[in-house]
């Protein structure tokens, strides 16, 4: 880090800014900021030193996103800063991600209602100006772990719903009554009426919003003065599974998605093997790639037509850029948006093990029986040990120990990929 005088040029290191200006509502923004680091820098299970420090922020038509994972990968966090909050600011397209170390934190922690605030923003990193002085953050290596993360939190939100609103009342009863932290074994918390709006409560209740470890939302407790409301959301159903907490503030919207389960980061949710492993569409993505342009929301009507393919290809070709961490999730705009990230189609077994495990099974290590049933029951051949695959249309079950440790709750295991595979290659 280094430290500099008030008085720039819209350069870091010497290259051009993306993103700069005096924001509005500087004390509101400096909390969003820390905000979003103090996820950085948490770590809710195991508490250890933390390692993965690394903001992302990333600027476009008009708005300014901030994301952040926990140390654990188990809290996403992102702030986006609308085009109304943004006050004399010029937002160009880029993405950067920085470390928020101590003395851009000491700055921030001094800026109040009084203070006029400069965010500047480009692919050498981060600087935060007050009419003191400035601080800047250089651009650092961005954690393969984060990249993986990024992708399954934006894929755990696809088909989340809004399950429960309040103001801003009860938004802030809600912070402020978060149960204390409890083991990673203890049940999940249900989200229920109550006279102020919601709580959580630890009786089940079919319908209800089931939260992992809500105390992972006690960074969201410095925003809760300036919320005007909240959403949360979740898909329908009873049990453990991911679920968004989305936080009104004047200008802005705050988001903090919570994996299943305490001790689940979102870096090994395997949503989207099965299509990372057919080459031909990861080659599609790629190619997608270049129609994204820099939209708050990618419609993907629009790309279909750029593609001439189908809007539900485009659902499949944007989900495989998702698990890359190039395009994210957002639930308030019912669609994706760009991120520019490294991406390239030999890093998939680094980012996804069991697409480049599934590779090694050759077609001499598959037999294939075709059920009279319907469906196909494959045996493969993994080392010493031969393992059965049962494939019925979407359905497979397999007898490895992978599936009978967690079902379909991570992604098929790597037999279940090859079986796939080469089922598709007699076909």
């Amino acid at each position: 880090m280094t430290v500099a005088l008030a008085t720039l040029s819209p350069t870091i290191g010497g290259l051009p800014v993306f993103f700069d200006g005096w924001v509005g509502r500087p004390r509101l923004v400096a909390a969003l900021l820390l905000s979003v680091g103090a996820v950085a820098r948490a770590r809710y299970f195991m508490p250890a030193s933390a390692r993965l420090l690394d903001p992302v922020l990333t600027s476009g038509d008009e708005m300014l996103r901030i994301e952040a994972f926990s140390s654990c990968c188990g809290v996403y966090a992102r702030v986006d800063l609308l085009g109304d909050h943004l006050g004399e600011v010029s937002v160009g397209t880029g993405t950067t991600n920085v470390d928020l170390g101590q003395e851009v934190r000491d700055a921030l922690a001094r800026v109040d209602d009084a203070t006029e605030l400069r965010l500047s923003v480009g692919s050498a990193g981060l600087r935060v100006t007050t009419r003191v002085g400035s601080a800047v953050e250089r651009k650092v290596k961005l954690p393969v772990r984060w990249v993986k993360g990024l992708g399954e939190a934006a894929l755990a939100q696809v088909g989340m719903r809004p399950m429960a609103r309040l103001g801003a009342v009860g938004a802030r009863r809600l912070l402020d009554a978060l149960p204390p932290a409890s083991s990673a074994s203890a049940p999940p918390y249900e989200l229920v009426p109550a006279q102020s709006g919601f709580r959580f409560s630890q009786a089940p209740r079919s319908g209800a919003v089931s939260v992992a470890g809500p105390y992972r939302l006690r960074e969201l407790r410095p925003l809760a003065r300036f919320a005007t409301g909240m959403r949360i959301w979740a898909r329908p159903g009873d049990g453990a599974r991911s679920c968004a907490f989305e936080l009104a503030v004047p200008g802005a919207r705050v988001w903090f998605v919570l994996s299943p389960d305490v001790a689940r980061g979102f870096s090994g949710e395997g949503a989207a093997l099965d299509l990372l492993a057919d080459a031909p569409t990861v080659a599609e993505a790629v190619q997608l790639r270049g129609y994204l342009g820099w939209r708050a929301r990618l419609d993907e009507n629009e790309l279909a037509g750029l593609a001439d393919t189908s809007p539900e290809r485009i659902q499949a070709l944007l989900t495989v850029l998702g698990s890359q961490g190039l395009v994210g999730r957002d639930l308030a705009a019912d669609a994706w948006f760009r991120r520019d990230l490294p991406f390239a189609q030999e890093l998939i077994p680094r980012l996804a093990p069991r697409v480049g495990r599934a590779a090694t099974i050759t077609r001499a290590d598959i037999e294939i029986r075709e059920l009279q049933s319907g469906g196909h029951e494959i045996f493969v051949r993994s080392g010493d040990i031969e393992h059965r695959v049962n494939l019925d249309g979407d359905s497979a079950s397999c007898t490895c120990q992978w599936y009978t440790r967690h079902l379909d709750s991570r992604g098929p295991c790597r037999h279940v990929l090859a079986a796939r595979a080469h089922l598709g290659e007699v076909s």
